[in-house]
């Protein structure tokens, strides 16, 4: 019973994800983007790689964000909003955990810094991959 409960609760979950994934648009500048943020909104960011660096066969995702944060500028940091995420992957054979952050800022040019970490030490497992991108082309902010 309780494992038929999880699923019909996983099934209603996902419908209502889909369905306001589906009555959503992509903002179109970073001050739209800083309005949903201040409003609570839940945010999904999509990702084409192939888009950002005009390279064919490069991966495509989307994640939701659990948290984003606007941070000021000041005098060593321009304005800009940032968020990650941390997932257990493969990597070449091997288990890894990905950290991909994102750091979006007022011209709309995101910053997208890819790490591979260690599963038992978090250390760095080879150079960080930084992808610049555009919001519009590559990224997209998507809320509902």
């Amino acid at each position: 019973m309780r494992a038929f409960l999880c699923l019909a609760l996983s099934r209603v979950t996902f419908l209502i994800t889909l369905s306001a994934t589906l009555s959503a648009a992509a903002v179109g500048s970073f001050d739209e983007l800083t309005d949903a943020i201040q409003s609570g909104k839940q945010i999904t960011i999509a990702l084409d790689l192939e888009r950002c660096m005009d390279k064919p066969g490069m991966p495509k995702g989307y994640f939701m964000p659990t948290a984003l944060m606007h941070l000021p500028a000041s005098e060593t940091v321009q304005e800009h909003i940032s968020t990650s995420h941390l997932q257990f992957t493969d990597q070449a054979g091997a288990a890894t955990y990905e950290y991909v952050k994102y750091t979006i800022f007022k011209d709309g040019s995101v910053e997208v810094k890819v790490n591979f970490l260690d599963p038992k030490t978090f250390k760095s497992q080879a150079a960080t991959h930084t992808v610049h991108c555009e919001l519009g082309k590559g990224i997209n902010v998507i809320v509902p």
